[in-house]
């Protein structure tokens, strides 16, 4: 009798660890449990970011730098409201990413077209001076990453 009681009590002490130990340090077993699900979204909350209106960004920058009135402000902001929309409509056309592309640059030369009819001589050379120096800008990024990948190449 003493024999099968103490068979019984090895049985149950063994049996009772395996399932603490399963429950402890295997949470990716079925009889485990996972200590730490949403411990990582408990400390890092990530602050919340404010969408940002480029027509407005663009249309202050261009405010700014060619000393722009009332008036022309609200010209302008509204050709780039127009831009914008026709570039996204443009997007969403099922055609081949270089059709898009021009169709997106020819949007592009007709909003400068009516950017220029409503600016002063003065406020046109700035405007072509920005054109130039974005350009600039464009094609020195372009000249860096093709030197970057004949260096790489090589």
């Amino acid at each position: 009798m003493m024999n099968i009681f103490s068979k019984i009590v090895v049985l149950f002490i063994v049996f009772s660890s395996v399932q603490s130990y399963a429950q402890y340090y295997n949470p990716n077993s079925r009889g485990g449990l996972d200590r730490s699900i949403g411990a990582e979204n408990r400390y890092s909350k990530e602050p919340k970011k404010e969408p940002v209106d480029y027509v407005k960004v663009m249309a202050d920058n261009l405010t700014d730098k060619l000393k722009l009135d009332g008036f022309q402000s609200a010209i302008v902001k509204n050709l780039i409201e127009e831009y914008v929309k026709n570039v996204n409509e443009i997007g969403l056309e099922n055609i081949p990413n270089d059709a898009k592309v021009e169709k997106s640059q020819i949007a592009r030369t007709t909003m400068e077209e009516k950017f220029t009819a409503i600016f002063s001589e003065k406020q046109k050379v700035l405007f072509e001076e920005l054109k130039d120096k974005n350009t600039s800008k464009k094609n020195d990024k372009k000249n860096k990453k093709s030197k970057k990948k004949s260096e790489e190449s090589e």
